[in-house]
């Protein structure tokens, strides 16, 4: 069904409507082009409905996709360019196999601050191999611009700018065949993306927020899936405030939330994990059984190295939520039942995750038995069953035989200790304080919050680095001898890590 006509929307003002300031995330792939006048026989624009939208001195480059109306015409799979009523500049995308009459799910792209709507599709390649080739794609501006860099846009979370992307939201469902609408956005945009859900959200079928985090004191019980997605070596903004971001709607009574950690990766866009993450959503909230089918079984191939040279893994805990749909009761309904061969399917696939996630159970209590630790008390004491024991028990969330291991450790009552305990080392970690300060904090604290996943990304390089000047720094001799505890640390979870990783490589997926 298409998204034409809307019922009446009642808006929801969110209580905290000042933004953080955002750091400048990962550049596009190639230079940003020195902006030129377009061309004389360019289509012209549709003047902007609001006066007081802030345009950009020069509105398009010469290497910007080709100007053109919203039009089912258009070649499949490539990006073209327009401007909102409202004035704003977005790129645009059909599907690459697009069918007129048929209705796809329509995923709006949201840039970090300090960038415009070219992100979208300088990020994300377009066409059958690329990014979500089954949905329309759409890149919009930010609605604000600081009036000395109008080119640089953002999307300031205020009341206000919900109701103006409100009407946007509506335009594009109008313009294009939507069937369900999901926003995606990183940094700034990212963080507006939730906010925006929480104010509207009939208007917001799910979100992916890309190592943003949320504003303060903006969390909100909804339907709405969210997802936060965090690379685990982003030295812009810690994962910590997704991490963070989670547990505060979850403690709201949100029971759609979830966090996608890419371990090994920075703050780049990832266009190959965002569209993981969206075929999650999609597969939480299709009222087509055989969407969801498909959605799962992209998320459980090996999509082996990206262009940056990072090799991300199935995210089964997401697969395995969204394959909850066929057997438990509680879940969200699909509008027409699914068949006995959808039903087989789902049944193989959860079959095989669970399977995935007992190898990776026992390997747990074998290398946790090594250390003397079966019955979950944990030391710190080097061993790898830290760094496989983690990530593990995050990608295999809600996997029966995981679930089993983390009661009988009683692990996430260890890990929100460690969480407790890894705060008091952030808060000296991200002062003025001294380096020796900052050293001796954590040599105190690691073997309190060695279990947090959300720890400083430098935390082992800088502490390396002033015990080589210990002298220097006057650090007394109590925290150079606890220093052992940082390397234990270290070493625990680069070998832990390593072994995970070779394991989960033996996926073969189908």
């Amino acid at each position: 069904m298409f998204r034409h006509a809307l019922g009446s929307l009642v808006l929801t003002l969110l209580l905290a409507t000042i933004a953080m300031a955002q750091p400048t995330f990962g550049g596009p792939r190639k230079p940003r082009p020195k902006p030129d006048a377009p061309d004389a026989g360019e289509p012209t624009m549709p003047p902007p409905a609001n006066p007081g939208a802030t345009q950009t001195p020069q509105e398009w480059s010469e290497d910007d996709p080709a100007r053109k109306a919203p039009d089912i015409d258009a070649k499949p799979g490539e990006y073209f360019c327009w401007k909102t009523a409202d004035g704003l500049r977005y790129a645009w995308s059909l599907p690459a196999k697009f069918q007129k009459g048929k209705a796809y799910d329509l995923v709006v792209m949201l840039h970090p601050d300090r960038m415009d709507f070219r992100w979208g599709p300088l990020n994300h390649t377009r066409g059958q191999e690329g990014f979500l080739p089954d949905c329309v794609v759409v890149s919009v501006d930010g609605m604000a611009a600081n009036a000395r860099r109008p080119e640089a846009r953002s999307f300031e979370p205020t009341a206000e700018n919900c109701v103006r992307f409100r009407d946007v939201i509506l335009e594009f469902s109008r313009n294009f065949p939507a069937r369900q609408i999901y926003l995606y956005g990183q940094g700034g945009g990212g963080k507006f993306a939730v906010y925006f859900a929480g104010a509207f959200p009939a208007l917001a079928d799910g979100v992916l927020d890309h190592g943003a985090g949320i504003v303060e004191n903006s969390a909100v019980k909804s339907t709405v899936p969210i997802i936060f997605m965090h690379g685990a070596k982003d030295s812009m903004t810690p994962m910590r405030v997704s991490l963070e971001a989670r547990d505060a709607f979850e403690q709201a009574g949100h029971k759609s939330v979830r966090v996608r950690l890419l371990r090994g990766y920075n703050d780049f866009a990832n266009e190959t994990c965002a569209g993981e993450c969206i075929d999650c959503l999609r597969a939480l909230r299709s009222d087509d059984p055989a969407v969801t089918i498909e959605c799962v079984k992209r998320m459980l191939q090996p999509k082996g190295q990206d262009e940056f040279g990072y090799s991300p893994h199935p995210w089964f805990a997401g697969a395995n939520a969204a394959l909850a749909r066929f057997t438990d009761p509680s879940a969200r309904k699909f509008e027409t039942e699914p068949t006995q061969d959808q039903q087989a399917a789902a049944a193989k696939w959860v079959e095989r995750i669970d399977a995935e996630a007992k190898a990776s159970a026992d390997n747990i209590r074998r290398l946790l038995r090594q250390s003397g630790m079966e019955g979950g008390e944990f030391v710190l004491d080097g061993g790898a069953w830290l760094g496989y024991m983690l990530p593990a028990r995050d990608d295999f969330r809600g996997c029966k035989s995981m679930e089993a291991l983390a009661t009988q450790l009683k692990l996430d009552e260890a890990i929100a200790r460690h969480t407790q305990a890894a705060r008091e080392l952030w808060q000296t970690w991200t002062v003025s304080a001294s380096d020796g300060a900052k050293f001796e904090r954590a040599t105190d604290l690691i073997t309190e919050c060695f279990l947090c996943e959300g720890l400083p990304t430098d935390l082992a390089a800088r502490c390396r680095a002033c015990m080589k000047k210990a002298d220097q720094l006057e650090i007394e001799q109590e925290p150079r001898l606890r220093y052992e505890f940082i390397t234990l640390w270290d070493n625990a979870w680069r070998d832990g890590l390593e072994a995970y990783e070779l394991r989960v490589q033996q996926w073969t997926g189908e």
